[in-house]
């Protein structure tokens, strides 16, 4: 169960980490120029420059990927970095496609990645990563948890509901989708959003920052974007 808490935190800042790619892409983006044309033609420029390095694993869905990651077959650890990038550039230029798919591929790589580093079973984390940083990314966990029973039956879902939740917490007031509508706190430790705001209008911390050592450095993070 330990275990499965700490994979919790770990797909919380996957997920906040894919958030925060997709908002400072489109703000680039945004900035470099108003006409999507030319963003369009920047972002595709990039993702080709990026696919010669790196290959053409993270273009598209990624669904041959998500099943080799629950397969237990080898992912690269960096997959989901890569992925959150790929997915980031494609939306800043203006790709209209969806990111429910490329977030379950991120959730299973990262879960992947995770058992790697320590050794775990791989395809146990994948299945939990890949509905726990859903549950982070778009503020789903219960979603999340039926997603798991369908998926993977009620012993991997137990487990992954867990980590669904802290991942759900930690991620605070951000979202994939910064339309969504807060209808209650989260926490009585989130007071910083109002009811009914959107998720996009909060400017809250996840609930890891209200540690000291994580709130200077993500304090002096907005520092510098401000200036």
């Amino acid at each position: 169960v330990t275990w499965v808490v700490l994979s919790g935190v770990f797909f919380g800042l996957v997920a906040l980490f894919f958030i925060e790619t997709l908002r400072f892409t489109q703000k680039i983006f945004r900035r470099f120029s108003s006409s999507p044309l030319l963003q369009a033609l920047v972002g595709g420029g990039m993702l080709v420059v990026l696919t010669f390095f790196v290959g053409s694993r993270y273009l598209g869905l990624g669904g041959e990927s998500i099943r080799e990651a629950i397969a237990g077959n080898p992912i690269p650890r960096v997959a989901f970095f890569w992925k959150s990038l790929f997915t980031g550039i494609t939306m800043g230029a203006g790709g209209c496609g969806g990111v429910v798919t490329p977030t379950l591929y991120i959730g299973a790589t990262s879960g992947a990645a995770f058992a790697s580093f320590f050794g775990l079973d791989p395809v146990l984390f994948s299945c939990i990563g890949l509905v726990a940083v859903l549950s982070g990314a778009a503020n789903t966990p219960i979603a999340a948890v039926i997603l798991a029973v369908e998926l993977f039956g009620s012993k991997v879902a137990s487990l992954a509901a867990l980590a669904s939740v802290v991942a759900f917490i930690v991620t605070g007031y951000r979202s994939i989708y910064p339309d969504q509508i807060i209808k209650c706190p989260k926490s009585p430790a989130f007071d910083i959003c109002s009811e009914y705001q959107r998720v996009g209008e909060c400017d809250s911390d996840p609930a890891l920052t209200r540690l000291p050592l994580v709130r200077l450095l993500v304090r002096s993070y907005q520092l510098w974007k401000r200036y």
